[in-house]
Order: C-alpha cells, then sequence, then structure tokens
C-alpha cells in the first residue's frame, strides 16, 4: 500500500518539475532572446553613429548616443507597425 502511493508521489512530482521547468524555459528564451537582439542593436548603432559623429565633429563625442538611437528606432518600429500593419 505504502509503495503505491509513493510511486505516485513520485510520478506526480516528476510531472509537476517537468510542467515547472517548460513554463520557465517559454518564459525566459523570449526575453533572453529580445535582450540579445537589442543588445546587439545597440553596439551596431553606436558603432555606426560613433564613427559618423566622429568624422563630422572629431573632438566631440556623445556619450549615450546608441541608446538613444534604439529607443528612436524602437518608437519608430511601434510607429510604422501600429499604422501599417
Amino acid at each position: 500500500m505504502m509503495t503505491i502511493y509513493f510511486c505516485r508521489l513520485i510520478f506526480m512530482l516528476k510531472t509537476s518539475l517537468k510542467r515547472y521547468f517548460l513554463t520557465g524555459l517559454l518564459v525566459i528564451i523570449p526575453i533572453w532572446g529580445t535582450f540579445l537582439i537589442l543588445k546587439t542593436l545597440f553596439v551596431a548603432l553606436d558603432g555606426i553613429l560613433g564613427d559618423l559623429l566622429v568624422r563630422l565633429v572629431p573632438s566631440h563625442y556623445v556619450p549615450g548616443l546608441g541608446i538613444l538611437s534604439l529607443i528612436v528606432l524602437v518608437f519608430m518600429a511601434g510607429l510604422f507597425a501600429t499604422n501599417f500593419i
């Protein structure tokens, strides 16, 4: 009698752990992917705009230009998606 109860408990525990693990993956993977995409865009925009700014004004560097341009890019994408899609 105790063995059946113990086996059922182990089965329920395995099922719950598997469900929680998969749910955690489904939550973390999109957040991680979004972070990687935004980081890549930030580095690319900061490099492009930083080089362009150095060519235009060699003695002046604007810190935070990459994050500002990333915010503008995300805003413009949202504006485009809201109005045209």
